[in-house]
């Protein structure tokens, strides 16, 4: 055996060995690749995903238990088939989409519904990637199918349920808003958007702040204010201006843990209806004014009359020893109580006289009565110089002024009470304080009937109401209201 030969055998046993080796590397990799796909197939089987593997023409290659699963299939009965054959609906979708895909090579989030073999339909979302051989041929794509039916019917619901909900918000009568934690505007009916006059979008992402046009703090004695310091419901009136008045309720929002999460704000214009009120209550205050009147001018007036004349008829009697004498003693007792009486109902009727003194005489013989029938001190500190020549006015002070006196006097076991009428600069400051024991709880929360018709009329006269109270100092009740209006001609509709 020559040289060369011997040479050529020892480099066909070196390549041969390096063959051997790349093999070895080769078959590692394979089997590597081979555990990997192996390692995905069983994480694939654990995770709720479908996979399928489809050829050039679309036709099913493969596919795992999870996907056999969903659609009700057996481990081969698809294969073979086209993808077709398991969608409901988008087949030219389909016919269009999976030429680009053998292009592009992927497919994100793409939605199918899928028929399964009982003919029940699934939506799913399908992520597909392609292989491609290393001259640029396709080799086959693999997907993975998500179920999300669940999904889908839960977000149809919710629609459902958001469309039946602004359905009937939108048909109330009540202006409806709701803000969220941070107390911006999430959601509003389109009757809020009316009433502040501006649109939905306007709206959204507001604080009420920018309604009310405050650029710090809320309004001291607003619902929400009050809501916001003590989370709970709270409502009122409120004057928006001269002409305008709302209703204003507030409902905070609370989770689980007890925190704050929104507040949900319903107005309702009630000026119309303040409006019936008041010519209802300047009618029923004109009728009364009239009927007291009549009676002063007319009945008291002859009863008065009729006083008189029984006690000269029983001097005349008595000065000639008649047995008469004793009947006409007694039609002057009668009369006189009669004549007493009437003068009650007349002060029931219009307990403020209609002179433009006529307020501060009513609140003067309110004390006296509250001194006389409640037996605790009550003192009247007035300036004279206040004219009220506006009887609607008056009659309202009035009220206020008695409503706050005779509660105060039942209920808070004072033992002194002081009403005040004086002038403050531009205002006129009606206040009615006592020493005893307050009101029990908590103020924000105090409703009570007559304090709810004491706000009302103050509303009415365009007045501030306040009230304090601590079992320390008593109550004090106050309402403050311009001057000009104590004199603005009072409306007489009812007189014509």
């Amino acid at each position: 055996m020559n040289t060369e030969t011997v040479n050529n055998i020892s480099n066909l046993k070196t390549e041969n060995e390096s063959l051997r080796r790349e093999l070895a590397v080769l078959k590692r990799r394979y089997e590597d690749l081979e555990n990997r796909e192996l390692e995905t197939s069983l994480l694939l089987e654990e995770l709720p995903l479908g996979e399928i593997v489809l050829d050039k023409d679309a036709k099913f290659i493969a596919y795992n238990t999870k996907f056999a699963n969903l659609l009700g299939y057996s481990k081969e009965e698809l294969i073979g088939k086209d993808f077709s054959v398991v969608l409901a609906e988008g087949l030219e979708q389909h016919a269009k989409t999976f030429p680009v895909f053998r292009n592009v090579g992927v497919d994100i989030n793409l939605t199918w519904k899928m028929r399964k073999k009982d003919g029940d339909v699934v939506t799913t979302v399908l992520y597909a990637k392609a292989k491609f051989a290393k001259s640029g041929n396709f080799v086959y794509g693999r997907g993975y199918i998500v179920d999300i039916s669940d999904k889908v019917a839960l977000i149809e619901a919710l629609r459902k349920s958001e469309r039946e909900k602004t359905l009937i918000l939108e048909s109330m009568s009540e202006c409806v808003a709701y803000y969220g934690k941070d107390m911006r505007v999430i959601w509003a009916n389109n009757n809020a958007a009316s009433i502040l006059q501006r649109t939905i979008p306007d709206i959204l992402g507001k604080t009420c702040k920018d309604f009310c046009n405050k650029d710090r703090d809320y309004c001291r004695f607003c619902p929400v204010t009050l809501s916001l310091t003590n989370l709970t419901p709270q409502s009122d009136e409120i004057n928006i201006d001269e002409n305008a008045q709302i209703t204003m309720a507030v409902h905070p929002v609370i989770n689980d843990k007890g925190e704050f999460d929104g507040m949900v704000q319903m107005v309702t214009d009630i000026t119309e209806r303040k409006m019936l009120e008041k010519r209802l209550s300047d009618a029923s205050n004109f009728e009364r004014r009239k009927v007291g009147q009549d009676i002063h001018d007319g009945l008291s007036q002859t009863m008065t009359g009729i006083v008189f004349m029984a006690s000269a008829l029983q001097a005349e009697l008595e000065s000639r020893k008649s047995t008469l004498a004793k009947d006409a003693e007694d039609i002057v007792f009668y009369t006189k109580n009669a004549l007493s009486t009437l003068r009650g109902l007349i002060q029931g009727l219009c307990p403020v006289g209609i002179d433009p003194q006529g307020l501060i005489s009513a609140l003067r013989n309110l004390t006296e009565n509250i001194e006389s029938v409640y037996r605790i001190k009550c003192r009247f500190i007035c300036d004279d110089s206040i004219i009220v020549s506006n009887y609607d006015v008056a009659n309202h002070i009035y009220l206020i002024a008695q409503e706050s006196a005779c509660n105060a006097a039942k209920h808070s076991q004072c033992s002194k009470l002081t009403i005040t009428f004086k002038r403050i600069r531009t205002n006129i400051k009606l206040s009615i304080e006592d020493n005893g024991i307050g009101i029990e709880g908590d103020l924000r929360k105090c409703k009570g009937m007559g304090i709810r018709i004491i706000k009302n009329r103050a509303m009415a006269i365009k007045g501030l109401f306040s009230l304090k109270t601590s079992p320390a100092f008593g109550t004090k009740v106050s309402v403050v209201l311009p001057e000009n209006n104590l004199n603005n001609t009072a409306e007489r509709n009812n007189e014509g």
